[in-house]
């Protein structure tokens, strides 16, 4: 049975800030995107493509991608694993 490999992880911020005031100070919040793709590694070259295609505007924040192994999949609900689980 085949597992997912990868775990894709997308990190966005858009390149302005919402200031919100309170009474005695004001703060600053910059609207995030993530997002989480495991996939095997034969679609990882054409996720993290469609990826950087889709997300990029040239400016600051078009965000990070990072990568990691996935060592285990498992259904809490019907104690599948690997593939069988995604």
């Amino acid at each position: 049975m085949a597992k997912p490999d990868i775990i894709i992880l997308v990190l966005q911020e858009k390149d302005e800030h919402y200031p919100h005031s309170t009474a005695d100070y004001a703060v600053e919040f910059t609207p995030k995107t993530k997002i989480e793709i495991i996939c095997q590694d034969v679609q990882f070259n054409q996720i993290v493509k469609t990826i950087q295609q889709a997300a990029s505007t040239g400016r600051r924040g078009d965000g990070k991608i990072f990568v990691s192994a996935i060592q285990e999949v498992m259904s809490i609900r019907t104690g599948e694993r690997g593939e069988n689980a995604v």
